[in-house]
Parts: structure tokens; sequence; C-alpha cells
């Protein structure tokens, strides 16, 4: 009877699994739509009813699955997303309070709008190759994330996506990427080294607004505008070189870099807007003997020749 009882308790667990996930079937394929589960570390199975779990749709776990239990004493920890989901829909995670680690499947296609935002106790992500493009404000506020890979399939980074991540202390990010959206890395107040990728030709607007411990920034020659706030009150910032092909500097791109003491230039002196340096102090522009365009100021702060 015992061994009954034991069988019959087995052959039940995938059906008591599958009881925690509300869900769609479309075209032989399921889509998870919320959770009803007692939280924890949360496994999504790969197949349902004999049909493969594809996707996790809209706001499907966000605040921990049901509106009602947004302040759940149960909440989610973990969650693992097995390799048959290819799509994961906006806001899926968002404001998870209490989720510390995701292990997305191999075969998920972009990281959508708002998916992880809110989720302050997320500490690591392992973001799969087959991502190719990260939403808006993805990550906004996970402020215990510390350290991303974005792999080398990624081509966008959206507005927002790492706004106010504050534990944020190093980012990778690929030659594939070509685009960072307005304040994609705004806050980030750990960052303190940023090498921009040889695919930019712009940087965008405020990306690396008020990263406060910013200290180090390489940008590449493929870069030739430099757009308004990108590095405004980046108060660590001692120093940087601009490349000779940077043409136009919009307004108030080195604003409130109240560490910045000199900026070099290697080529001609660039198209600038308002206030690109205002406050800045202590700025001296260098500039090379050969180059063109100084004067006794540049933006308003004095100008000496730099002599490498």
């Amino acid at each position: 009877m015992k061994t009954l009882k034991l069988l019959t308790f087995l052959l039940l667990l995938p059906a008591v699994a599958q009881a925690q996930f509300n869900y769609t079937t479309n075209n032989g394929a399921i889509t998870i739509t919320g959770y009803t589960g007692a939280g924890g570390a949360v496994t999504i199975p790969g197949t349902i009813n004999g049909l493969p779990v594809t996707g996790i749709g809209k706001s499907a776990f966000q605040g921990y699955g049901l509106s009602e239990r947004l302040f759940a004493s149960n909440p989610i920890t973990s969650v693992t997303v097995p390799d048959s989901v290819t799509s994961i829909g906006d806001n899926a995670f968002a404001y998870s309070g209490r989720l510390t680690n995701v292990k997305l499947g191999k075969n998920v296609a972009s990281i959508g709008n708002h998916e992880f935002e809110g989720c302050s106790s997320l500490a690591t992500i392992a973001i799969p190759s087959s991502v190719t493009s990260i939403g808006i404000f993805a990550f906004s506020e996970c402020v215990k994330l510390a350290n991303v890979t974005i792999p080398e399939n990624v081509t966008n980074i959206a507005q927002g996506a790492f706004n106010r991540c504050t534990s944020l202390a190093k980012v990778n990010i690929p030659n594939t990427v070509t685009e960072v959206g307005i304040q994609a890395f705004y806050g980030c107040t750990s960052l303190t080294s940023m090498a921009i990728p040889k695919s930019f030709s712009s940087i965008g607007n405020g990306a690396f607004y008020n990263c406060t411990g910013l200290t180090n920034v390489t940008i590449p020659s493929s870069v030739t505008n430099i757009e308004r706030y990108v590095f405004h009150g980046c108060t660590g910032l001692g120093s940087i070189i601009i490349p000779s092909s940077v043409s136009t500097i919009e307004s108030y791109a080195f604003e409130d870099c109240t560490s910045l003491t000199g900026i070099y230039f290697k080529g001609n002196a660039p198209s600038i807007y308002s206030s690109v340096f205002g406050n800045d102090v202590n700025a001296t522009i260098y500039y090379l003997p050969e180059s063109a365009g100084w004067g006794a100021t540049f933006g308003g702060c004095p100008t000496a020749q730099w002599n490498q």
C-alpha cells in the first residue's frame, strides 16, 4: 500500500508543478501568463500537457506573478527558464523585490522592456548568447546587480536599460552593439571604467549621466558625435581624451564634471553647443600644435598646447 501511495504521489508531481502556472495555448505551444504558486525557487517547466512552453507573457510574474500578491510574505527568490522559451514579454518579472537569481534558457531572443525593472535584490544574471537586444528600462533600479556581461549578438541597449543600477561596477559592451539609448547607464554610481565599443559612431543622450564613480573612459576613433548630457555630473572623471574623429559635442555633455582637469583633443576643434563644459572650473583644454580652430579659450575653458 505504501509503495502504491508513493508511486501515485510521484506521478502527480508534474501536475502539481504545472498547476502553479496560468497559461494559454496557441498553435501547439504554451505561453505562461501567470503564477499562483507558493514562491521560493521557481522552475518553469519545458512542457505542459505534452506541449512545449515557448513564451512567458507580459507581466506574468510581475511583483510575484499576481497583483494581489505584490507584497506576498513568501515571494519568488529565483527563477529558472527552460531552453524551450524563446520570448519573454514586457514587465515579466518586474518588481519581484526578493528575486536574487535568474537563469535564462539558451534560446531567449531578447530582454523585454521593463523585464526586471525594480528587482531590487537581483544580484546575478547570465544573459545568453541568443539575446540580440536589451529593452527599455530592462534592469532599471536593480540596485544589487554588480556585474553584467552583454553577449556579442546584442546590437541594441535601449533607453534606461541599466538606469540607477547603483551597484553595477563592471559591464562589458561588445563591438556588436551599435546603439545605446537615452540614459542607458544613468546613475550607475559604482561604475568606474568604461570602454566605448568601436562600433559606436555616436554616444547617446545622457548615456552615463551622473555616473559619479566613473574615473576612466575610452572613446574610440569611430565616434563622430558626443550627444547631450552624456557625461553630465560624472564628478569622478579627472581627464579624458577626445579622438580626432569627433566633430560635434552637444550641450551639457561634460557639464558638472567638477574634478575634470584635462580634456585632451587629438584633432581640430569640433563644433560645440552651449554649456558643454559648464561648471568645470578646474578644466583646461589641451590641443595638438598642428591642429586648427583653437583660441585662448574653448567652451569657456582655458586652452594650452598638448605636447605629447
